[in-house]
């Protein structure tokens, strides 16, 4: 099985993301005592590689001695086909284990419309997709994340819910489960156990009954002991849980690829819209010395460069002012970049953000609302001018763009609202221009449709109807045509299925299984997602998806009202009242208590960020000679590092450097990056034994401590060959290249076929291929770029030696030759082909041309 994955790789697009063998990846022996645990998000690696409650907890579970977790996400559309018509299930990331033999299986829910991803997940690997269907063997399958505050949805699929933040309870389950196996009990009691941990729900215990008109009548607990109302886990101290101190490096390029550091979670604005604001309080900080000492481990080993100092609001951190100053001065020599990715809208936010951004290129703000009555209604009290002042202050330091974020279809909102947003885009529009002194700054703006959310105050709303949203973003696209505006909105269809599955019971299942048996999956993917396909699964059901839209009684039981994240519902409901009457609530921390019932024993009080005040940087004192050096190295590249493309290679080696304390020496500009090149890009699936790079450094080195720093932090497959110092004024290696050797291994051909069919290919005097190209195909005559060909056997095969013409004069490609022996009636394809070589213009020249 794992042989015709192998196979599988090269034939799908962007192989990388299967590989499974990354930097900090971990690889465990499988034991008879290891708890086997698979940690799924349910989409793209690309995606979920970029969660950090996913790295938390990879790290976490690997830390304990008899666990082993592993990661799964969801195939694209290409290597689900593969898998399909090759009869193989899905595996596992590290270890390519069928997903059904691991014990558990637990899916994190961050997007409702990912539902159907996890349902396509399970059947892929054979597992049932019901929890009724499942069997003792089968693995459990755990669910958890901020989807979860309303898992009736998918009651019918998930075994247990895991409710609020995982880290301690995670390992209480573990422990359940050393127990109930040392006991030898079976599939139900395990279920037991599980449910009377605090934070977990075991949906098969609980019995949701309704009424005529499709209202919930009771929902109550079918086994002795359970409680009515399930209450989610809170870390009461984040400086005294685990934190990945060794995150997994991806190969290719994530959403967000960069060191991301928790300063705090929880928020206290009390954005009445937002269900992130209002599901994880209270709030706790990290102090500034466990941010330094994480940032210190994990730029260590990872090698990145940037990091993310992450939180729902990073600003409100009560000690920005010191970490960021600290972080600046410390890491000033490495170049380590950093990014604030919520910051609030205004003036404070705007100097952090232009104090520790190292380039100009956009800024995000999230006004919300368009305004000034609208943003007090959902508790974002800004004036217009405010915003406006935050813009000129962006634009004056040199951002080029700004991206803001609008809603439409909140509470109250009218038309005015609407005329009020375009007026003042146009304002900030007007007010970027003059501050840049450039006609060709930019604003984006998005807008999405509102969504009412669960455990918020905007709970009961009806939603925008399809129709009402596509009017209201017709009439901004309309009003908002002009040269420095870009504005898109998001599909009102994939809102709709949002809010159904948001605030949806759990008849809401049956509907997402019929969607999965019509080919649902990837709906947050518009060109994936289909209305008609779920609009025709709930018809099947007999179910009316609008029922989930409609404004909502506040004496009615609310299909998550037996799950508790600590908000008492009359603080909501009291939220619902203020925001009918506009009134506006400042951040409780600073004023008074609002008695939300998350933390009743919290006082009013907290420390004002200080003013920023960074000091002046005193130049490292670094030993050795300073100034330029280059260095060209020779490097090998194999497997499995031949499915990553050139730039993940590049990205790949850039960390390498950081990893191995070489100091770079970097491009001038706004954002300046390690002088690192290579002489000629490698297509992905090729392996090679003769790369080129120049590497330029600040220090000088001997070419042997250059091998020896790099050698000891580059990736499994790729090793360094030979290091030559050059004088830095030199050529680059790239604008020196003419030629590459390369070899095409056969196994078990007739080698007097290819030697005649080579005979003739050297024998012509054009030999002309097509080649795409920006103005369609077109013919290309590659004879002229054919230095040599060379068949050689011997006991390991019969290899076909090609010298290629490469560089600014054109190239001719191995699968150019192997398609003109075919003309030549040679049709093997080879075992594989490998790039020998490359031969620079200033006398070094590729290994065949060597011999």
């Amino acid at each position: 099985m794992k042989d015709i994955f192998e196979a599988i790789l090269p034939q799908v697009v962007k192989p990388a993301r299967y590989l499974g063998n990354e930097l900090n990846s971990v690889h465990k022996e499988i034991l008879q005592e290891t708890i086997r645990f698979l940690f799924v998000y349910p989409d793209l690696y690309e995606i979920g590689m970029s969660h950090l409650g996913s790295k938390i907890l990879y790290e976490l579970l690997n830390d304990q001695p008899d666990v082993y977790c592993e990661r799964g996400f969801n195939p694209w559309t290409d290597m689900e086909e593969e898998l399909r018509s090759r009869g193989i299930p899905i595996l596992s990331l590290e270890s390519r284990t069928p997903i059904s033999d691991f014990h558990f299986i637990g899916f994190t829910l961050q997007y409702e419309l990912s539902y159907s991803n996890i349902l396509q997940f399970l059947a892929l690997g054979g597992v049932p997709l019901t929890a009724a269907e499942r069997s003792e063997g089968d693995p459990i399958i755990l669910a958890g994340g901020p989807c979860s505050v309303n898992p009736e949805p998918l009651a019918d699929f998930v075994d247990a819910f895991v409710l609020g933040e995982g880290e301690e309870v995670i390992l209480e389950v573990l422990a359940e489960f050393r127990r109930w196996r040392e006991g030898g009990g079976s599939r139900r009691e395990l279920l037991v156990a599980l449910s009377r941990l605090e934070g977990v729900y075991v949906p098969a215990f609980y019995q949701a009954c309704y009424h005529s008109d499709g209202t919930i009548a009771e929902l109550h607990p079918l086994v002795d002991g359970l409680q009515p109302v399930v209450q989610k886990r809170v870390i009461k101290n984040l400086n005294a849980v685990a934190y990945p101190r060794r995150p997994v490096v991806p190969f290719v390029e994530v959403v967000h690829d960069r060191l991301m550091v928790e300063l705090f979670r929880g928020c206290t604005r009390a954005c009445r819209f937002c269900q992130a604001g209002m599901i994880y309080r209270p709030v706790r900080e990290r102090n500034v010395e466990g941010i330094l000492s994480l940032i210190r481990e994990s730029v260590k080993s990872t090698g990145y460069d940037e990091i993310s100092l992450v939180s729902l609001s990073s600003a409100d951190y009560t000690q920005v002012t010191e970490a960021v100053t600290r972080i600046l001065e410390e890491f000033h020599h490495e170049r380590l970049g950093i990014s604030l990715p919520s910051t609030r809208l205004d003036a404070f936010s705007v100097e952090l953000a232009s104090l520790i951004k190292e380039g100009r290129s956009g800024l995000t703000l999230a006004p919300e609302g368009g305004t000034e009555r609208l943003r007090r209604v959902i508790n974002k009290a800004f004036s217009d001018e405010d915003f406006l002042r935050t813009v000129d202050l962006a634009f004056s330091n040199g951002w080029q763009s700004t991206k803001l974020y609008f809603l439409a279809g909140l509470p109250t909102e009218e038309q005015a609202d609407l005329d009020g947003m375009v007026e003042l885009l146009h304002e900030a529009a007007r007010v970027a221009r003059r501050a840049s002194g450039k006609g060709q700054c930019r604003i984006r703006v998005s807008v999405g449709g509102f969504v009412p959310k669960p455990h918020t105050p905007y709970q009961w709303f009806a939603q925008n109807t399809v129709s009402q949203l596509r009017g209201k973003f017709a009439f901004l696209r309309s009003s908002l045509k002009t040269r420095q505006i870009a504005f898109s909105w998001h599909d009102p269809e994939t809102s709709y299925m949002e809010g159904v599955f948001s605030r949806g019971d759990r008849r809401v299942g049956k509907a997402l299984l019929a969607g999965h048996r019509l080919g649902s999956r990837f709906d947050g993917w518009q060109e994936m997602f289909s209305f008609s396909r779920w609009m025709e699964a709930f018809h099947e059901i007999g179910l009316d998806p609008d029922f989930y839209h409609r404004e909502i009684s506040e004496k009615e039981i609310l299909p998550w009202d037996h799950i508790s994240v600590g908000l008492d519902k009359d603080f909501l409901r009291a939220e619902w009242d203020q925001s009918m009457a506009e009134a506006f609530r400042p951040d409780c921390r600073v004023e008074k208590c609002y008695e939300c019932g998350v933390c009743p024993d919290l006082k009013a009080g907290i420390r004002k960020a200080k003013p920023l005040q960074v000091k002046e940087r005193r130049p490292v004192d670094e030993p050795g000679k300073t100034g330029r050096f280059l260095y060209r190295i020779k490097f090998e590249k194999g497997n499995p590092l031949r499915l990553l493309s050139h730039l993940d290679l590049l990205r790949a080696l850039h960390r390498t450097l950081k990893r191995s304390g070489l100091p770079p020496s970097y491009t001038e500009g706004c954002n300046p990056h390690p002088r690192i090149s290579l002489a000629s890009a490698l297509a992905l699936g090729f392996a090679s034994q003769g790369e080129i790079m120049d590497l330029e450094l600040s220090l000088h080195f001997s070419p042997e401590e250059v091998s020896s720093h790099l050698q000891a932090a580059l990736l499994e497959g790729l090793r360094v060959l030979e290091v030559e110092e050059l004088p830095v004024n030199s050529p680059s290696a790239a604008s020196l290249v003419c030629g590459a050797s390369w070899r095409a291994d056969f196994t078990d051909i007739e080698t007097v076929e290819m030697e005649n069919a080579v005979s003739a290919l050297l024998r012509a005097d054009s030999l002309i291929i097509q080649r795409d190209g920006k103005h369609g195909r077109r013919d290309k005559d590659i004879r002229p770029l054919i230095q040599d060909l060379r068949v050689e056997t011997n006991p390991g095969g019969t290899h076909l030696q090609m010298l290629l013409g490469a560089g600014a004069a054109g190239a001719a490609h191995p699968q150019d030759i192997l398609t003109l022996l075919a003309c030549e009636g040679f049709g093997a394809a080879p075992k594989q082909v490998v790039r020998v070589g490359l031969t620079l213009n200033n006398g070094t020249r590729g290994e065949m041309c060597q011999n």
